[in-house]
């Protein structure tokens, strides 16, 4: 590819026309780093697109899943909400861990209760 002006942007655009593709997630194939052909959808032109997928990661402590820290529980929540009952998950580790419902409902009932979701 000779035009260097178009290498690596966060969106598909054409190389004839300067128009940014919508949706170029869903130009691409399934497949990822090879060139495809694609058709600008304001000039009609035809031009060959590769995605490039990058990943990074970050890292943070984990004290509590290394004992040295308590975990912090808190309800889990989700929707349907019967899916959640009785299921904690730690605010730190994103460990989880299941709890008799009955207690469950009791920390939901308590909105200061410090393992209730709507608390801090």
């Amino acid at each position: 590819m000779s035009d260097v002006k178009y290498l690596m942007n966060d969106e598909a655009v054409c190389p004839y026309c300067d128009h940014e593709q919508s949706d170029s997630w869903e130009i691409a194939t399934e497949t990822r780093d090879e060139w495809i052909q694609t058709e600008c959808g304001n000039c009609g032109n035809t031009f060959l697109l590769e995605r490039v997928v990058q990943v990074s990661y970050s890292t943070e402590r984990a004290d509590c899943a290394n004992d040295l820290v308590e975990h912090q529980w808190k309800n889990r929540v989700s929707a349907p909400r019967d899916w959640s009952v009785g299921k904690q998950q730690c605010r730190i580790c994103f460990s989880d861990r299941e709890i008799e419902v009955d207690e469950w409902q009791n920390i939901e009932a308590d909105h200061s209760h410090p393992q209730n979701w709507r608390t801090s």
